[in-house]
């Protein structure tokens, strides 16, 4: 009764998280383009231009890493797909699949999941390998946007315009939008940092938790390539695939590892 509350309470307040963050992210925009853009470019129209586009790039790959994170199919391993159950192999009972290496059964999504590192509820969805890289890109940009916002809105006080203006409510709007973005930023950032470490080791928060972080090390380089993808141009996209990555519609029991390995 407990798991079924749970995972009720997971399925409900998931949505509830993903719609909240899309909202500040809304609120952001909002306050940067109506309030903060006017007087930038009423100082300085190149600086302005500029601050506004990085301050777009960050908070616009934001958004499409946590779009991209929800709605991929982080791994999942076809149920029912499996009828020899004398094979020799690690086999799910709940889903009648063969539980492939790196892979682990979400209570919350009920199903297998290929290189599982948690079930997370602010994007809503399973975290493994088919979206992992969008969730640390996630991270990283949340944290960047939210120091980088403060920044702009520090900058935005510091306006000789601003500080004649008897109006206080656009300065409540981007005090308090730079500080709760700021928050948000530096509570994100430990996060960020430790699924970079994870990337680094080629491990999963599961991997961490069991004591296996090195099993899967294949150096540095390696390890990056394959959590981000193969061309480094590319790895900042949450649009391009990790090269770690089986085909989403994938129908083997025993796909061929080498395959997808990189040189």
């Amino acid at each position: 009764l407990i798991a079924i509350v749970s995972n009720i309470s997971a399925k409900t307040i998931g949505p509830l998280l993903v719609a909240d963050i899309l909202l500040l992210c809304m609120w952001t925009f909002c306050v940067h383009w109506i309030v903060i853009f006017p007087s930038l470019y009423a100082a300085n129209r190149v600086l302005a231009i500029l601050l506004t586009g990085f301050h777009q790039i960050l908070h616009g790959t934001l958004v499409c890493s946590l779009l991209l994170a929800n709605y991929r199919d982080p791994g999942y391993i076809p149920k029912d797909s499996i009828f020899d159950h004398n094979v020799s192999a690690d086999i799910c009972t709940k889903c009648n699949c063969v539980k492939e290496d790196r892979t682990h059964h979400c209570s919350t999504c009920n199903r297998c999941v290929r290189r599982m590192d948690h079930h997370c509820a602010f994007v809503n969805n399973c975290v493994g390998a088919n979206n992992h890289k969008c969730f640390v890109l996630l991270l990283i940009f949340t944290t960047l946007g939210g120091f980088y916002n403060a920044g702009v809105s520090y900058y935005w006080t510091q306006l000789p315009a601003n500080h004649n203006d008897s109006d206080r409510s656009n300065q409540v709007a981007v005090v308090s939008n730079a500080v709760t973005i700021a928050v948000v930023g530096a509570l994100m950032a430990p996060f960020a940092v430790f699924h970079v470490f994870l990337i680094a080791r080629n491990a999963t928060t599961l991997e961490m938790l069991q004591g296996r972080a090195g099993s899967y090390d294949q150096g540095l380089w390696r390890n990056v390539r394959q959590a981000l993808g193969p061309n480094p141009f590319f790895w900042l996209s949450p649009f391009h695939a990790a090269g770690h990555c089986p085909p989403e519609d994938s129908r083997a029991l025993f796909p061929d590892a080498a395959k997808f390995s990189l040189p």
